[in-house]
C-alpha cells in the first residue's frame, strides 16, 4: 500500500505514466473536491494533488520537497509539532479539525482537516493524509442546517408537533425539541425512550396506545389519540401517527412519527358531543318535567335518568327549611338510603353557595356534585349526585346540573300554580254552590209572592170587570208575565253556568215546536202590524229525536226579539236541513226580520250575558240580556252552532243549527192519550198542603174552576194526618213548610199507606232546578209542578195522575203507547210495507220472527211468573210488546204491557190471569197475521 502510494505520488510528480489501475486511482483523486495531501511522520510532503495546489495558492510542482509546516504560521507551526507528538503516541484525530493554513501569496485560508495513517504490507505506519476542504463551503452547508432545523423547530412549535424517531438496531431513541415541551419534560435530565412517553400518558389510555405502538411492525403504521399528563400538572390531548422504514430487503430499520398537541381541536369536538348529548337529555328531560305532576314525580324521574348511565352511583334529595334554610333529607321513595355526611354537607354547601357546587376533595375518586332547584327565587330543593370516577369535564357537568335545576324548577312552579288552580277552583266550586243555594231559595221567595199576583189577577180576571179595571187587571197580568221571564232567564242561565243543563232524548214532531213558538206571539203580530211566516223545508223530516223543549226555547228566544225590535214589514222563520248522515240530521233555522238591524261593532257582543247591542235597548225594549246568552249555551248543548247577519236599518238574521237525531221506523212516542174535544175535566177530592195563604187563595180558585174540590193542610204534619184519615184522589204538596216539610210528609203518608193504595203525590215549588225534581221523586213522590202554577199544566197533571185506577201499590205509571182496539191494526202492516223497496220481504220475515217465537215466549213468562222473578216477567213482557207494537198486534201489545207492569211491581197476583189473556191474544194474533200475509201474497 505504501509502495503504491510512492508510486501513484513519483508518478503524480513526474506526470509520467502509470499502469492501469495507478491511472484508475490518480483520476479519482485528482477529480475530487478536497485536496489531498500526504506526508511522512516528518511532516515532509510525499504527495499533493492540483485541488490542494490550488487551496494553498501554489503548484503541484512547487509543492515537492515542501513540508506541512511550510504553509502555517508560527503558532500553526507549534500546533502542528506537537500534533505529529500525539500522532506517535494517541493516533489521528477521530473527527475535523479546523486550521488556518497560509497560501504562497502570504494570506491566510481555514480549512477544514480529517486525517488518517497509512500502513505499508507489513502493517507499519509510513505516512499520514490529510483531507482538506473550504471551511467556508463547510460553514454555508453548516449554517444552512442549521437554519433549517431552527425553521423546523419553529414550525413543529407553531403546529405544537413534536418528532421522534428510534433506530431499531441501536434501539436508540431521538426527540426534537419540540418533543420535549409536549411532554413538559427537561431534555436536560431526560433521556428520550419509549417508557418515558408512556409514563406521561393517563393510565386510562396508556392500555391502548401500548397496544398500537407494539402492533406498528406487523401493521407497518399506527395512529391514537391520548391525554398527556404533564409535570406541571396540566392534562393535553395528543395525536400520534407512527411508520416504520425498511430496509431494501424488507427488513424494519427503524420507526419515526409525529405527536401533535390537539387539545383545543379535542376540547371542540367533546364541547360538541356535549352539547349533543345534553340536547338529547334536555328533550327528554323536558318531556318527563312536563308530563310530571309533581316535583317529587320530577325528581324520581330525573334520579332514574341519571343513573341510568354507569357514570353515577346514587342521587339523594334534601328540601331546605324555609325559615332556617338549612337542608332537610327528603327521601322520594320508601326504599331510598339515608344521605352520609358528605353530602349532607355538600347540600349546605349548596344552598350557601346558591348555585352548582363540585366536591372532588371529600371522596376523590367518587366526587359529588349539589345543585339547586329554586321556586320564585328561593331554595326549594337541593339534588346531590355523586359520580363512579373522577369529574372530566366539568362545563358541561355545570351546564347539565344548570339546566336539570332549570327544568325542576318549572315543574315546581306548575306544581304550585296547580296547586293554587286547585285552591281557586275549589273555593269558585264553594261559591258556585252556595250561590245555586241562594237562587233556590231566592226562586221560592221571590215566585211564592210572584204565585200569588199571577193567581189572584188571573181570578179576578174572571170575575166581572169594567173596561177600566179589566185594562189594570191587563196591565197587571203582562207586568207579572214580564217578571216571570225575566226571573225564568236567570234561572235558567244559572243553571247552564252551575253545569246543571240536562238535554231529554225523545222522539218528537219537528213542525208543532215551530208552530207553538210562532202561535205565541201571533198576539204580539197582530198588535205591532207586522206579519210572521213559517217555512218549513220538504226535507226536514216529520219526526226527530232531541229536546224539543230546548229547541222551542231557542227559537222562542230568536222569534221574541225578532218581533221585539221590528216595527213594521215581517218576521220570517226558516227550517232546512243543514246536513244529514245515517245518524240524524243537522237542523237548520233563520229568524229574519225587517227591523232596526244592528251595528257591526255591535255584533261581536251579542251574545255576551247580561250584554244587549246598545245601552239604550233596555230602556226603550226591556230585557235581561241574557236571550241570546242562553241561546248561544242551549244550541252548544245541542250540538250546534249560533249567529246573525245584521245591516242597520235593514234588518237582522238570526241563525241556528242543532244536531237532531233520526226517528226509529215503527215506534210511535209515548204519550198521554190527548183529551177529546168537549169532555169534562175529572171531578174528584184532593188535599191541598200549602202554608201559604195566597197560594192557598190561587190553588183553591184553579182547583174550583177546574171542578176539583179539596180541604187544605197547613204544614206537614196536618197533611199527614188528613191523608191517614181521608183516601183523597190526589194530594198537591208544597215543600217548604213548617212544622213538617213536603218531603218528610211524603215519606210518612207513604209508610203509612195501607196495601193496595197509593195516593198521587204532587210537589209544589217555586224552584226550577232538576236537583229539586230528583229529591222530590226520590222520596216517593209522583209529579212536579212549578210555581207559579197556571190552570193548564195543573188541569193536565191531575187528569194523567188520577186517570189510572188505584190498584195493589200501584205506581202511575210513565205514559205508554197508543194501541188499537181489535186483534191486529192492519194499517200499521201497510204503512210497514211503504217503506220502498225489499218491504215486502222484511215484513215476512218480522212475522215469521214474531209467530216462531210465540212457545218460546209464553215458556220463559210461565217460569218468570212460577220463580216469582218480577224482573224477568218485567223484560220479556217489555220485548214482546215492543214488537207486538211493530207489527200492529194492538191486543197482544196491550196484555204485554200491563204483564210488564205487573213484573215492574214484583210479579203480583194478576199476572197469572194476564198470562191466560195473552195466550188467547197470541193465538188471534197469529192467525189473523197469517190470513192477512195470504191476502196480500
Amino acid at each position: 500500500m505504501a509502495r503504491c502510494g510512492r508510486q501513484v505520488s513519483q508518478q503524480a510528480w513526474s506526470g509520467g505514466p502509470v499502469d492501469g489501475s495507478g491511472a484508475i486511482y490518480a483520476r479519482i483523486v485528482e477529480s475530487t473536491r478536497d485536496g489531498i495531501w500526504v506526508f511522512d511522520p516528518a511532516g515532509r510532503t510525499l504527495f499533493a494533488n492540483g485541488r490542494l495546489a490550488d487551496l494553498l495558492g501554489t503548484t503541484v510542482a512547487e509543492l515537492r520537497g515542501t513540508t506541512v509546516p511550510d504553509f502555517l504560521d508560527a503558532e500553526g507551526k507549534a500546533q502542528f509539532a506537537r500534533h505529529l507528538d500525539e500522532l506517535r503516541t494517541a493516533g489521528p484525530n477521530t473527527g475535523d479539525v479546523e486550521c488556518v493554513y497560509l497560501r504562497a501569496d502570504g494570506t491566510p485560508v481555514d480549512l477544514i482537516v480529517s486525517e488518517f495513517p497509512l500502513y505499508d504490507e507489513r502493517g507499519e505506519l509510513t505516512a499520514y493524509v490529510h483531507r482538506l476542504a473550504l471551511d467556508a463551503e463547510r460553514r454555508a452547508l453548516v449554517q444552512e442546517l442549521k437554519k433549517n432545523r431552527e425553521l423546523l423547530d419553529e414550525a413543529q412549535g407553531i403546529a405544537r408537533i413534536g418528532s421522534w424517531e428510534i433506530e431499531l438496531e441501536t434501539e436508540t431513541m431521538t426527540w426534537t425539541p419540540q418533543m420535549f415541551a409536549l411532554l413538559g419534560l427537561d431534555p436536560a435530565t431526560t433521556t428520550p425512550s419509549r417508557e418515558a412517553f408512556l409514563a406521561r400518558l393517563v393510565d386510562a389510555d396508556r392500555p391502548a396506545i401500548e397496544a398500537a405502538v407494539d402492533g406498528a411492525l406487523d401493521e407497518g403504521s399506527f395512529s391514537f389519540d391520548a391525554r398527556v399528563a404533564r409535570r406541571d400538572g396540566e392534562t393535553r390531548w395528543v395525536r400520534g401517527l407512527g411508520r416504520v422504514a425498511y430496509a431494501p430487503g424488507g427488513e424494519p430499520l427503524r420507526v419515526g412519527g409525529t405527536v401533535q398537541d390537539i387539545t383545543d381541536i379535542k376540547e371542540a369536538e367533546l364541547k360538541l358531543l356535549d352539547a349533543v348529548v345534553l340536547n338529547t337529555l334536555m328533550q327528554v328531560m323536558a318531556t318527563a318535567a312536563n308530563q310530571a305532576q309533581t316535583l317529587v314525580e320530577a325528581l324520581i324521574v330525573t334520579r332514574g335518568m341519571l343513573l341510568g348511565h354507569e357514570d353515577w352511583l346514587r342521587g339523594v334529595g334534601f328540601s331546605v327549611d324555609p325559615a332556617t334554610g338549612e337542608p332537610v333529607p327528603m327521601p322520594l321513595t320508601p326504599d331510598d338510603p339515608e344521605p352520609d355526611d358528605v353530602e349532607l354537607r355538600l347540600a349546605a354547601r349548596t344552598v350557601a353557595g346558591d348555585g352548582t357546587v363540585f366536591d372532588e376533595e371529600s371522596r376523590p375518586q367518587t366526587p359529588s356534585i349539589g345543585f339547586l332547584v329554586k321556586l320564585d327565587a328561593r331554595p326549594l330543593v337541593v339534588v346531590v349526585i355523586t359520580a363512579a370516577s373522577p369529574f372530566e369535564r366539568h362545563e358541561m357537568l355545570h351546564a347539565l346540573c344548570t339546566q336539570v335545576a332549570d327544568q325542576l324548577g318549572r315543574v315546581a312552579e306548575r306544581e304550585q300554580a296547580a296547586a293554587q288552580l286547585a285552591t281557586a277552583r275549589d273555593a269558585a266550586m264553594e261559591a258556585s254552590r252556595l250561590k245555586s243555594e241562594f237562587l233556590a231559595t231566592m226562586s221560592h221567595e221571590i215566585r211564592t209572592p210572584l204565585n200569588g199576583v199571577i193567581g189572584l189577577n188571573e181570578l179576578l180576571q174572571r170575575t166581572a170587570l169594567d173596561d177600566d179595571q179589566r185594562r189594570l187587571a191587563e196591565g197587571v197580568q203582562g207586568a207579572s208575565r214580564a217578571l216571570l221571564s225575566i226571573i225564568n232567564d236567570i234561572l235558567d242561565f244559572s243553571k247552564i253556568e252551575a253545569g246543571e243543563l240536562e238535554l231529554e232524548e225523545v222522539d218528537f214532531e219537528v213542525r208543532p215546536v215551530f208552530e207553538q213558538a210562532v202561535a205565541l206571539l201571533t198576539e204580539a203580530v197582530h198588535d205591532k202590524g207586522i206579519t210572521l211566516s213559517l217555512s218549513v223545508d220538504e226535507d226536514v223530516p216529520e219526526r226527530l229525536v232531541g229536546d224539543p223543549t230546548r229547541l222551542g226555547q231557542v227559537l222562542s228566544n230568536l222569534l221574541s226579539n225578532a218581533v221585539k225590535f221590528t216595527t213594521f214589514g215581517e218576521v220570517q222563520v226558516t227550517a232546512y236541513v243543514d246536513a244529514a248522515d245515517d245518524t240524524g240530521v243537522l237542523l237548520g233555522v233563520e229568524v229574519a226580520d225587517t227591523g232596526i238591524g244592528i251595528r257591526h261593532d255591535q255584533m261581536e257582543r251579542l251574545f255576551e250575558p247580561f250584554r244587549q247591542a246598545d245601552a239604550s235597548t233596555t230602556r226603550t225594549h226591556g230585557g235581561t240580556g241574557l236571550g241570546l246568552a242562553i241561546s248561544r249555551q242551549l244550541v252548544t248543548a245541542l250540538g250546534g252552532d249560533i249567529g246573525a247577519r245584521s245591516e242597520p236599518g235593514e234588518g237582522s238574521t238570526f241563525w241556528f243549527t242543532a244536531r237532531l237525531g233520526s226517528a226509529r221506523p215503527g215506534i210511535r212516542r209515548l204519550e198521554p192519550e190527548p183529551p177529546r174535544p168537549g169532555d169534562a175535566p175529572r171531578h174528584g177530592h184532593v188535599l191541598l198542603v200549602e202554608d201559604n195563604d195566597v197560594n192557598q187563595l190561587v190553588a183553591l180558585g184553579f182547583l174550583e174552576a177546574l171542578g176539583w174540590t179539596a180541604d187544605v193542610a197547613q204544614n206537614g204534619e196536618e197533611a199527614v194526618a188528613r191523608a191517614a184519615e181521608t183516601a183523597y184522589d190526589a194530594i198537591l204538596m208544597d215543600l217548604q213548610m213548617p212544622v213538617l216539610d213536603g218531603f218528610g210528609a211524603t215519606r210518612a203518608i207513604r209508610v203509612a199507606e195501607p196495601p193496595g193504595r197509593r195516593v198521587p203525590i204532587i210537589a209544589m215549588t217555586a224552584s226550577a232546578f232538576e236537583a229539586e225534581r230528583e229529591k222530590c221523586l226520590a222520596v216517593g213522590m209522583d209529579d212536579f209542578l212549578t210555581k207559579p202554577v197556571d190552570s193548564a199544566r195543573l188541569a193536565s197533571v191531575l187528569r194523567t195522575r188520577t186517570a189510572v185506577a188505584p190498584g195493589p201499590a200501584a205506581v202511575t205509571p210513565v205514559p205508554g203507547p197508543r194501541v188499537a182496539s181489535g186483534v191486529l191494526d192492519t194499517s200499521r202492516i201497510e204503512e210497514l210495507l211503504e217503506m220502498g223497496e225489499g218491504a215486502q220481504v222484511l215484513v215476512d220475515r218480522a212475522v215469521e220472527n214474531f209467530v216462531s217465537r210465540v212457545p218460546e215466549t209464553v215458556t220463559g213468562l210461565q217460569e218468570a211468573i212460577a220463580r216469582q222473578d218480577g224482573e224477568e216477567l218485567r223484560a220479556l213482557a217489555h220485548r214482546l210488546k215492543g214488537s207486538a207494537l211493530n207489527l200492529g198486534v194492538s191486543r197482544v201489545a196491550e196484555v204485554s204491557l200491563a204483564l210488564e207492569e205487573s213484573g215492574r211491581e214484583g210479579c203480583t197476583d194478576a199476572a197469572p190471569g194476564l198470562l191466560v189473556e195473552l195466550e188467547a191474544a197470541l193465538g188471534e194474533a197469529s192467525v189473523a197475521l197469517a190470513s192477512y200475509r195470504r191476502s196480500t201474497a
